[in-house]
Order: C-alpha cells, then sequence, then structure tokens
C-alpha cells in the first residue's frame, strides 16, 4: 500500500439487513523504507577552535518496515572521512547512535561535517542527510574605538 492518509471502514451486515458502521481516525502510512539522520549530538559549536572532534549521530527508521545494515558516510568539507554500518534491526521510529571517533577538523576555515544515510530503496531522500558548521577562525576580540576631531 504506498504512503499517504487512509480511513478505514467497518460495515457489521445483520440478518436482519440493518448494517452499522464506523469509521477509523485519520490513520498516516509512511513509506516502506526510510532511515535518515536524526540529529548530530557531537560536535556542538563553540568558540574556541576546535582541531579535533567526536562525531556522534542518531540514525532514525522512519519507515513503516523495520530496517538494518544502513550505510552511514561522513565527510567533512566535501572529503570523504569514514562510514559505517548500523547493523542492529530498528523498528518503526527506533534510533541508534553511530559514534565516527576523533575527526581532525582544517584550521582557520568554516568546516561542514555531513552525515548521510545510504541504505538501498530508500523511498524518502529528504532526511538522508545532515549537516553541522564548525568554525575554525580565529576569534577576533572587536574593542571600542572613538574617531578624534580633527581641527
Amino acid at each position: 500500500m504506498p504512503s499517504g492518509h487512509y480511513v478505514y471502514k467497518v460495515e457489521a451486515q445483520y440478518p436482519d439487513g440493518a448494517s452499522t458502521a464506523a469509521f477509523s481516525n485519520d490513520i498516516t502510512r509512511l513509506i516502506d523504507t526510510d532511515a535518515g539522520i536524526s540529529a548530530i549530538v557531537s560536535p556542538k559549536k563553540m568558540i574556541e577552535k576546535q582541531p579535533v572532534v567526536e562525531v556522534k549521530a542518531y540514525i532514525k527508521n522512519y519507515g513503516e518496515k523495520p530496517i538494518h545494515d544502513v550505510p552511514v558516510k561522513l565527510t567533512v568539507n566535501g572529503a570523504s572521512v569514514a562510514s559505517a554500518t548500523v547493523t542492529e534491526m530498528l523498528a518503526k521510529d527506533d534510533s541508534t547512535l553511530v559514534t565516527f571517533g576523533n575527526v581532525s577538523l582544517d584550521d582557520n576555515v568554516i568546516n561542514h561535517i555531513t552525515l548521510t544515510t545510504t541504505l538501498g530503496g530508500d523511498g524518502a531522500s529528504s532526511n538522508d542527510s545532515m549537516t553541522v558548521t564548525i568554525s575554525n577562525l580565529p576569534n577576533i576580540a572587536l574593542h571600542a574605538f572613538s574617531l578624534g576631531c580633527l581641527r
């Protein structure tokens, strides 16, 4: 059955010809197979530079059917850094934490850390990827100054 919103009707037929019908509430059916990134837990944005960060994220089953063996790819500034596979079985709405360990970030740039799931048969790509931005630029303190009047 395709994804969408459904209302089910249950009807009872009695021998005397009378019938009674009841309708369900609106029921939403999701896509069968849909893995995605629900949150990046680490790293967090900080004022100080972060030359090395630990990358952690939650992988969630947004679909109707259980999933397993979900490939997860980690890139930093577009370059592939690591990959992992979620081997445990995830039922509908279940999540699991994936830890990639320590990852080196570039200095004096804004780093883009992206996690992507690439599960075969995934019916929705909108939740497959999530990015966190970590600035490793110098923290420049701004001081107030005044201009004197020139005569």
